[in-house]
């Protein structure tokens, strides 16, 4: 009973909880910790299995638990995330990123370490945040590896390039306007015109920060594509 108290996040307020619990998850472990205990397993994980003196894990064990597998997901930037036994395995930062991470709406953590450098980060919340922890904890091991994570953190990355490209555009006389919001990892395009209105959904093609190249498929199989240019502070809509 002696644990933290989770937090629902509900239209931005934090509303006392208890924590999402069931017993079928008994049979992955059910196990409660701390994050000062999830430390002490990252330093397992980072030091091939040993703690201290203490050889808790054998050292081939770890390097097949790490070893990525299956494919998880593809990065926009052409990098893939595996999955190993337990955890995941990526490049990042021209290393290794072995991590996992777990949400169960009032709680959430996640861990990482880049297994070249053997730098690795632990961090947990009693609720669900609104940015993924994993992103946090990737700005973190950016910053303390000296790299800016504005330009390494896919997420990060998303937002500086997209961010500014948001808000009302029209035509020099005003005959026309578009709109554009942000939407996951792309951009919402609205345009609301006497005798002509539509909205697409535009993915970027890159991560690069100085292309603005986006790409939708309309209804009827085209490809539809956009440009956004950027001069000083004036953004035009092609």
């Amino acid at each position: 009973s002696n644990r933290i108290t989770p937090y629902r996040l509900e239209d931005g307020d934090l509303i006392p909880d208890k924590l999402a619990f069931d017993d079928l998850l008994y049979a992955a472990g059910g196990l409660c910790s701390s994050p000062s205990e999830m430390a002490i397993y990252l330093q397992m994980l980072i030091n091939k299995g040993a703690v201290s003196d203490n050889q808790v894990l054998p050292k081939p064990s770890i390097e097949k638990m790490t070893k990525g597998r299956t494919e998880w997901s593809e990065n926009i930037d052409g990098t893939t995330q595996k999955y190993g036994y337990g955890v995941f395995v990526q490049p990042f930062l021209d290393d290794t990123l072995i991590s996992h991470g777990g949400m169960m709406e009032t709680t959430t953590a996640w861990f990482g370490y880049l297994e070249e450098s053997d730098r690795g980060i632990f961090l947990a919340s009693n609720t669900t945040p609104s940015r993924p922890l994993k992103t946090l904890g990737k700005t973190l091991l950016a910053s303390i590896q000296d790299q800016d994570p504005n330009t390494v953190v896919p997420r990060r990355k998303l937002e500086c390039k997209l961010d500014p490209l948001t808000g009302t555009y029209e035509t020099p006389r005003g005959a026309m306007t578009a709109t554009v919001r942000r939407l996951n990892g792309g951009i919402k395009i609205e345009a609301d015109n006497p005798g002509w209105s539509r909205t697409h959904v535009f993915m970027p093609e890159s991560l690069d920060p100085d292309t603005h190249n986006f790409r939708a498929v309309s209804d009827d199989g085209t490809i539809e594509t956009v440009e956004f240019v950027t001069e000083d502070d004036n953004v035009t809509l092609r």
